[in-house]
């Protein structure tokens, strides 16, 4: 694949990642993109819901500990940013443990109830 074309018209790598892109897909786990620098990116949006059903510290409820896979292993434990989103409540989440193949995510609310999230991720690291 050749590298992508930026506005001045030379090429430049994506979101700051440089080098051409040398792979990118897709499937049960998520997509990927993976950079001739050795860059690679990976996200998947969780379809089905996280439930907040544990109560914690009086105050919120948490989810247990969701584990996902990377669609493409990492060299190394790489750097992951998860979110949520929820129409019921304010919800966050923390990562808890990565490594190169996957990452473990819990949802908090701000509900004493339990509570639905969508959790997304992304991850960025480097693939050799």
């Amino acid at each position: 694949m050749s590298g992508i074309i930026n506005s001045a018209g030379s090429k430049s790598g994506v979101i700051g990642f440089s080098g051409d892109i040398v792979a990118q897909g897709s499937n049960s786990n998520g997509s990927y993109i993976k950079f001739s620098s050795g860059v690679m990116h990976c996200w998947f949006d969780d379809s089905g819901y996280a439930a907040t059903t544990s109560a914690w510290e009086d105050t919120f409820y948490k989810s247990s500990t969701i584990n996902y896979t990377f669609p493409v292993a990492f060299n190394s434990a790489p750097v992951v940013s998860a979110s949520v989103t929820s129409v019921a409540a304010y919800c966050w989440t923390v990562n808890e443990g990565h490594s190169a193949t996957g990452t473990g995510i819990i949802a908090f609310s701000d509900r004493t109830t339990s509570t639905a999230c969508l959790i997304k991720y992304s991850a960025i690291g480097t693939w050799k």
